[in-house]
């Protein structure tokens, strides 16, 4: 079983590296877009995780608006790294910036509320804003910890806590 789980996130890894071709026509599509939107201002978001066999994963994405107001959101990579210091994720998402030509418009970053995303903000010279959704994640969770009730109660709480974050915070 453990073999077939690793085969499947091999695949699953093999899909995220896409092939140097595929990249670059994906990317130069979405540099014409953002050509032709032209928004004044673009803003991206981050998340970082680690899966179960410890292959540390970092996901850049950058939103903006349209002429009429219509938000746009696109992947702009899901990047295997070695780990998730401030440091190395400046480097990836600097990297992913001037291969968009994008560095110089990109106003602000919305992440987790893990010390590297505002330190990884300061090192590129753009505002930080941690997500609410995360913050009251946490907050709860910690409340759940000290409070005396049934595994079961737990579970309800939180999922009920998931699905208010979903209806208010759809982007986080």
């Amino acid at each position: 079983m453990l073999n077939l789980i690793k085969q499947i996130l091999a695949r699953e890894y093999q899909n995220i590296t896409e092939t140097k071709t595929t990249k670059q026509a994906s990317q130069q599509t979405v540099v014409k877009l953002i050509e032709s939107v032209n928004p004044p201002s673009i803003g991206i978001s981050t998340d970082s995780w680690t899966s179960v066999f410890t292959q540390s994963y970092l996901s850049v994405m950058v939103h903006f608006l349209t002429h009429t107001s219509e938000p746009i959101t696109l992947i702009m990579g899901v990047i295997p790294t070695n780990n998730h210091t401030a440091v190395h994720t400046t480097n990836e998402i600097e990297s992913l910036l001037n291969g968009w030509h994008i560095r110089d418009r990109i106003e602000g970053m919305v992440g987790d509320t893990t010390a590297s995303n505002p330190a990884t903000a300061k090192e590129l010279g753009i505002k930080y804003h941690g997500c609410n959704a995360h913050e009251i994640a946490l907050a709860v969770n910690h409340a759940l910890s000290v409070v005396s009730i049934t595994p079961f109660y737990k579970l309800i709480l939180y999922y009920y806590l998931l699905i208010i974050l979903r209806e208010n915070f759809p982007y986080c």
